[in-house]
């Protein structure tokens, strides 16, 4: 599910040779010497998008004449500023994928000038998704605005944007339903959360999603049916929203801390890909319009639904007069007994609490 793309070479350069550079009596002929790297750095005002590029991978064919010929539209480091800290903070930490889809959002093959750029209705990106250009009010997607036009360089041309770009990118709801996570589907919605997760307005959230395989095994542990499950809402809402951490948590964060405090109010415990001791991390960075999905093969139970561990010595009792010892049972049944009982026990569970943007 997760997205990668190649170099900005392989990703625009082949489909370049199939779009010549514009006869456009705008650009001149030849073209300038400097690079389209050199352009943004002499203009002084591109730092992040530079760093960017080069965290990406980027920097070398933006700096190359023989690469391209690229259209970039290129945001300020003021836009770079306005970007939720979340959202940067994210793509700075999946270089190779969130950032990489955004920054290729941004280039679009051969040489466009501002004439047809704003004579056109759409123009199709590195990414292979459309911006939407109106001409009169010179903007794309509605919002972002052309501030300084036709600086060219050797391998194409840049014009400055005053916002960032950013792709459109499904729902978490979506991701859930298009990556065959059909019992987290059907608990959102017997929870009363689809909604939540299916708008791009809420969050935004991280959610470690367990797969179907996941769900299947600790209703198996718990001897519950999924229907069970689903009818207590109370207790499914608890448990959901302790696999949402609020917020945009990229691998790179995730791997990188000790623990993360849920939407639930616990703590999940982290040890790299491994959470609470034996739930593991198998697919990463699944972006959304509302967060990231990362997908685990257990399910997590908050520490307060988890029975407390059988002492490990238990004191000899003495016999009553008269009368033979009860058995003491087998620690392991006690405890899954216990837990059944905190499962069937929903009216002593936390009160439900909804998600929150």
């Amino acid at each position: 599910m997760k997205k990668r793309l190649a170099s900005i070479a392989a990703a625009v350069g082949l489909v370049a040779l199939a779009v010549p550079a514009t006869a456009n009596a705008q650009v001149p002929d030849p073209l300038p010497d400097d690079s389209i790297a050199q352009v943004a750095t002499d203009a002084g005002v591109f730092e992040t998008l530079l760093t960017a590029a080069t965290a990406a991978g980027l920097d070398g064919a933006l700096a190359d004449c023989s690469a391209g010929p690229f259209t970039v539209f290129a945001p300020t480091d003021d836009a770079f500023a306005a970007v939720p800290e979340d959202l940067l903070t994210a793509a700075l930490g999946d270089p190779d994928g969130l950032l990489t889809d955004i920054l290729n959002y941004h280039i679009v093959p051969g040489i466009v000038p501002a004439t047809d750029v704003l004579a056109a209705d759409t123009l199709t990106t590195a990414l292979g998704a459309d911006l939407v250009v109106d001409g009169d009010a010179a903007t794309l997607n509605g919002t972002v605005n052309i501030t300084g036009t036709d600086n060219f360089a050797c391998n194409g041309v840049v014009h400055i944007i005053d916002a960032v770009l950013v792709p459109e990118l499904p729902s978490i709801a979506t991701i859930a339903t298009d990556g065959g996570f059909d019992t987290l589907v059907a608990a959102l919605g017997a929870a009363g959360l689809a909604e939540t997760f299916a708008d791009c307005a809420e969050g935004p959230f991280t959610v470690f999603a367990p797969t179907d395989e996941a769900f299947a095994a600790a209703l198996e542990a718990l001897g519950l049916t999924a229907e069970e499950l689903l009818g207590n809402t109370e207790l499914l809402t608890t448990v959901l929203q302790y696999h949402v951490v609020p917020g945009i948590v990229g691998s790179a964060e995730v791997v990188g801390s000790t623990s993360l405090e849920t939407l639930q109010g616990e703590s999940i415990a982290v040890n790299e890909t491994e959470l609470n001791g034996s739930v593991n991390i198998v697919s990463t960075d699944n972006w959304a319009c509302n967060g990231v999905v990362h997908a685990i093969d257990g399910v997590l139970l908050p520490p307060s639904l988890t029975p407390d561990p059988a002492p490990t010595t238990v004191p000899t009792p003495t016999a009553p007069p008269g009368g033979d010892l009860p058995p003491t049972g087998n620690n392991s049944v006690l405890a899954l007994v216990a837990g059944m009982l905190v499962l069937a026990g929903g009216g002593l569970l936390l009160a439900r609490r909804r998600p929150t943007a």
